[in-house]
């Protein structure tokens, strides 16, 4: 603060305060603004996440985290394996009934899951850290489910900033003066506008108009 010549100073302290945080034994300012503010603000914020990804709208997405060959060997150790196996079967036949698999087909598979990370885990090898690195790991032959849930895992979005993109896109692509625009037209320049990092070819494009119909100028050489 002193960049800014601003002293920071203790607020006056009252045994009997109401309408403001009044911490007792207080002497310096770091103590008063770490108790008052720091800590609360920690609390709310963990609190925040807590509610954010272990909330229970949030289990579904969470049972498909455990999967991850990180997440799943530090899971199973925590957890009795057969009692975890089944609780685990269980919310994925629940939560995903487009699943066609027998129960007994889904836990040997999660088992032999399991057991191959536990032994890369035991021999010091490196085990996957995120659902990518996991999918290309997961051998399809062997495990047919998994690999449908890491791909489900994958595809989810993080957050909503690609359809809020597309909305402000839209926004400043259909403006009054261009109300009557074609939903073919519009779809086109919303893509190229929100997939800015995809190189085009010019080139390609004019092949592709000139060779739709016959055009008085002659495009194609």
């Amino acid at each position: 603060m002193d960049q800014l010549d601003v002293e920071i100073k203790l607020p006056r302290l009252n045994v009997n305060q109401k309408n403001r945080p009044n911490p007792s034994n207080i002497n310096n300012c770091e103590d008063y603004y770490q108790i008052t503010i720091f800590i609360p603000l920690l609390d709310s914020i963990i609190e925040d996440l807590k509610r954010r990804f272990y909330g229970q709208e949030n289990q579904t997405i969470q049972t498909l985290t455990y999967f991850i060959p990180k997440n799943l060997t530090k899971w199973s150790q925590n957890i009795n394996s057969t009692i975890s196996t089944n609780i685990m079967v269980q919310k994925i036949k629940t939560s995903y009934t487009f699943l066609q698999v027998s129960d007994v087909l889904l836990m040997s598979e999660i088992d032999l899951w399991i057991q191959k990370w536990h032994s890369y885990d035991l021999k010091g090898q490196s085990v996957p850290e995120n659902v990518f690195h996991a999918l290309e790991e997961c051998c399809e032959t062997i495990y047919p489910t998994i690999k449908s849930l890491l791909i489900i895992l994958a595809a989810l979005p993080i957050s909503t900033a690609s359809a809020e993109r597309s909305f402000s896109t839209l926004r400043r692509l259909k403006t009054w003066m261009r109300s009557r625009m074609g939903e073919e037209r519009l779809t086109g320049l919303a893509l190229l506008n929100t997939h800015r990092d995809i190189s085009i070819d010019i080139e390609k494009i004019i092949d592709r108009f000139a060779a739709g119909k016959k055009r008085t100028i002659k495009l194609l050489l």
